[in-house]
């Protein structure tokens, strides 16, 4: 049975606390991301967080890591109040943090990577210490069963699971006391989990202290000595992974119970050909073929944890991503040359789900920003490399008009914008170009309850208009109210499908986690 965390059970080494949160908050503004948790993890033991997206443990990772202050609460190391000014501050005082995204040189050695950020050895004040760096270098890829690489190779030619092991080992650099891995599995085969696994056990049994967050609940049941589970920012239980099954954990995780389903196709009337059919469809991110369809006047959802594949399945039906094989078509026309222009010719549009780096132009104003995917329909003259500055207006004016943009005028500077609005923006541009599909990453991210709302109108309204829609969101509450069927993705495949009724939150959790396939 679960346990409550007041009545959790001591670690199995039977070690006082090494890292001990107390009361931990962390709001913006009206967002609570982390609310009075509570944790604790001992020497040489692995605990492990899980929760769906939007839990609060990224936002915990970043107040452990020093990378965000707490509102309120405190940290203990060794059983002293610490406080970390910053990322480097924490490495110093002993907890490191590998990210989840490879942050490695391909092009320098195993050496120079694991002393990014550290600092090369030195001799006579100045030169680098080459022979010191290779020694220490190899003392601590021994550790993480890499003593058979030669340091000096390059890390472009080492294999997946080696490159994490690099980056656990400059993670180790410093001393460490507590080792944070955030979904240290991610794009490994079984083989190389295995080989993780035992490198995370070797760590533990020396001491360190190993928290450890992943998605995928069968290796967090064989691999930790506990298992936490947050949701809504709070920790809501925590259990002995050999005292529970992976039913009972999924539940926990959802805040329900395993939800009884009648398969049904989920697919729209035959009368209804595919606006948007993928078949079959490899490229370099997305491995397996995958093949969906979404009709006209269809919201198709896509769900899926943090490094499912989800954002990589649009890049490459768009051409963002060369694809490998297989084909997609748009009103029944294939796009013969994978690339976003040709994606945007036969009618298919791309909103990023990082509206900032990847989206916006933040340097220009609301009517640059929602002419720029029409130029060549706006130029006054062909050869002329600037629109129309009347065609642009008359654009802009309609755009502000059909989609409720909230702004003094076409000139506002488009950073001066909320967030919602901003994100109007990005789609009166795509909508610009006449699009028969629209791919939808994370449409309503950084968007405040009143913004979402009208995001979700407008998408309806765009549906009910005859537009296909396919909607990628971390927001599971959201795919259930505005999506027709969903889709379910893990480990870059396509698993699940459900439809419409068949549609909540809780069984898109537990589609998640489910071992199902469609």
């Amino acid at each position: 049975m679960p346990l409550t965390q007041s009545s959790a059970p001591p670690s199995p080494r039977g070690a006082a606390a090494l890292l001990e949160v107390r009361g931990l908050r962390k709001a913006y503004g009206s967002l609570v991301a982390i609310d009075g948790v509570d944790l604790r993890v001992s020497s040489g033991e692995i605990l492990g967080l899980v929760g769906k997206n939007g839990a609060g443990k990224s936002s915990l990772i970043k107040v452990l890591t020093g990378a965000v202050s707490p509102d309120a609460g405190g940290i203990l190391l060794r059983g002293q109040p610490v406080t970390f000014h910053g990322p480097a501050d924490a490495r110093r005082q002993g907890l490191a943090f590998v990210h989840q995204e490879l942050s490695l040189i391909p092009s320098s050695s195993v050496a120079e990577n694991l002393v990014l950020g550290a600092g090369y050895p030195r001799r006579a004040g100045r030169l680098v210490h080459w022979q010191r760096l290779h020694r220490i270098a190899r003392e601590l890829m021994s550790r993480v069963d890499m003593g058979d690489v030669d340091p000096r190779q390059r890390v472009s030619e080492l294999s997946a699971v080696q490159q994490r092991q690099v980056m656990i080992a400059a993670a180790l650099w410093q001393e460490v006391s507590v080792l944070i891995l955030d979904e240290p599995t991610a794009s490994l085969s079984e083989h190389e989990i295995v080989t993780l696994h035992r490198i995370v056990r070797g760590l533990a049994a020396r001491g360190t202290a190993v928290l450890y967050v992943s998605h995928r609940l069968d290796e967090v049941m064989a691999l930790a000595d506990r298992v936490v589970v947050m949701r809504d920012g709070a920790v809501v239980n925590e259990a002995d992974p050999q005292g529970i099954d992976r039913t009972q954990l999924v539940a926990m995780i959802s805040g329900s119970a395993a939800l009884p389903r009648t398969r049904r196709s989920g697919r729209p009337p035959a009368a209804l050909a595919p606006l948007l059919k993928v078949s079959a469809m490899t490229s370099a991110q997305v491995r397996a073929p995958q093949s969906f369809h979404v009709s006209a006047g269809e919201i198709l959802g896509i769900a899926g944890m943090v490094g499912s594949g989800r954002t990589e399945l649009l890049r490459a039906v768009y051409g963002a991503d060369p694809r490998l094989s297989g084909t997609v078509v748009v009103g029944g026309e294939p796009i013969r040359r994978a690339s976003p222009a040709a994606s945007l010719r036969a009618g298919l549009a791309l909103l990023s789900e990082d509206r900032r780096h990847a989206g916006l132009i933040i340097g220009f104003s609301l009517s640059h920003n929602v002419s720029f995917a029409s130029l060549d329909e706006l130029r006054a003259v062909r050869w002329l490399p600037f629109p129309s500055r009347p065609r642009e207006r008359s654009l802009t004016q309609a755009t502000v008009s059909r989609l409720g943009i909230s702004a003094r005028g076409p000139d506002d500077p488009v950073v001066s914008l909320s967030g919602g609005n901003q994100q109007k923006v990005l789609l009166g541009r795509w909508l610009a170009t006449r699009p028969r599909v629209l791919l939808l990453d994370e449409p309503t991210l950084g968007v405040d309850v009143g913004g979402k709302a009208e995001i979700y109108a407008l998408l309806r309204g765009l549906a009910d208009q005859g537009h296909g829609l396919v909607v990628v969101s971390s927001e599971f509450a959201e795919l259930e109210l505005i999506c027709d069927r969903a889709l379910v993705m893990r480990d870059g495949r396509i698993v699940d499908e459900l439809a419409a009724d068949e549609i909540t939150e809780p069984a898109l959790i537990h589609a998640c986690y489910e071992e199902t396939s469609v």
